[in-house]
């Protein structure tokens, strides 16, 4: 089944599948975690029944003891960052189910996303790669059963 996460703010996740039908389920719990120093990615998980969902943002720079990111829909987020990781600017958002099957959004609301060199290719699959996994593990974590081999490295 094919379609994309639906990050809710009421306690519900919703993951879109095809045809417009929308899986609905409880949160199970949710989480905020931090992706390597190299990278300096703020990951939201918000563990279901049967998927997770995510929601990724780029850390600009660290003061007064916090995290600031660039802000949504802000071409200079330099001059006007914020702290709260619900209006920062979208990295990479989506969800992993428990057979491995994952949706993806990258970037601004058009799904655009500019990485400058192979190097930042390099790391944004790092950062998918280890998402993916973790999701796996949270999954575990809330007693979900997964499809055997789709959580594992080759």
């Amino acid at each position: 089944m094919r379609g994309s996460a639906n990050l809710r703010t009421d306690g519900i996740c919703g993951v879109g599948v095809e045809r417009g039908k929308v899986e609905l389920s409880t949160i199970i719990n949710e989480r905020v975690e931090q992706i390597g120093e190299d990278y300096g990615i703020t990951v939201r998980y918000r563990v279901c029944e049967a998927f997770v969902e995510f929601f990724a943002a780029e850390v600009l720079y660290l003061a007064e003891n916090r995290r600031w990111y660039g802000r949504k829909g802000d071409f200079s987020p330099m001059n006007n960052p914020t702290k709260e990781l619900d209006e920062a600017e979208r990295l990479i958002e989506g969800s992993v189910k428990w057979d491995g099957c994952a949706n993806y959004n990258f970037g601004d609301d058009n799904g655009y996303l500019h990485l400058c060199g192979a190097i930042n290719v390099d790391d944004l699959a790092k950062v998918i790669t280890e998402i993916h996994r973790r999701c796996g593990e949270l999954m575990t974590e809330a007693g979900t059963n997964l499809l055997e081999g789709e959580f594992t490295q080759r």
